[in-house]
């Protein structure tokens, strides 16, 4: 099969999906909206909307995870790589533990590099990567909650 055959034929596939995509989306959405009614299904479009947020925030992790990997791979800074990679192995035992933590990145600048030596009394050969903050979280702490208004409450009719 010839170059221009198959890009005839990946295209009509492709415009088939997106047909048949659109036509699900048609039938499912009078389907829902019909079964939740207006109100629940402004609702579930939020939630559908946030949802569909969290691959892109996975993904946004995932590159920026790999980027500084990579990055410090080429300068040649396995030490930073090694730090990260047991810090987080870190953050993960103490969630184990039922405590928390919050990273900070260290930046690369060099007068910080001094005050941090003598803040925390370093020798010349050792260097700091990250601070952590670890604490216990707060057990009686709440979850935002908004009851919901019956429909009558808050439509009205002129």
């Amino acid at each position: 099969m010839s170059a221009i055959n198959r890009v005839i034929i990946n295209t009509g596939v492709t415009y088939a999906k997106a047909l048949i995509r659109a036509l699900i989306t048609l039938y499912s959405t009078r389907v829902v909206l019909n079964a939740l009614g207006a109100c629940d299904y402004g609702m579930y479009n939020v939630i559908g909307g946030i949802i569909a947020l969290l691959p892109f925030f996975n993904a946004a992790m995932t590159f920026s995870t790999q980027r500084y990997i990579s990055f410090n791979l080429g300068r040649g800074n396995v030490t930073y790589i090694d730090a990260y990679l047991s810090s987080m192995s870190f953050m993960l035992a103490l969630e184990t533990l039922g405590l928390s933590s919050c990273a900070v990145n260290w930046p690369d600048v060099e007068h910080k590099e001094r005050e941090m030596h003598s803040l925390l009394g370093l020798k010349d050969y050792q260097r700091p990567m990250m601070c952590m903050a670890v604490l216990y979280p707060d057990t009686e702490g709440m979850v935002a909650f908004s009851e919901k208004r019956q429909l009558d409450s808050i439509r009205r009719y002129d």
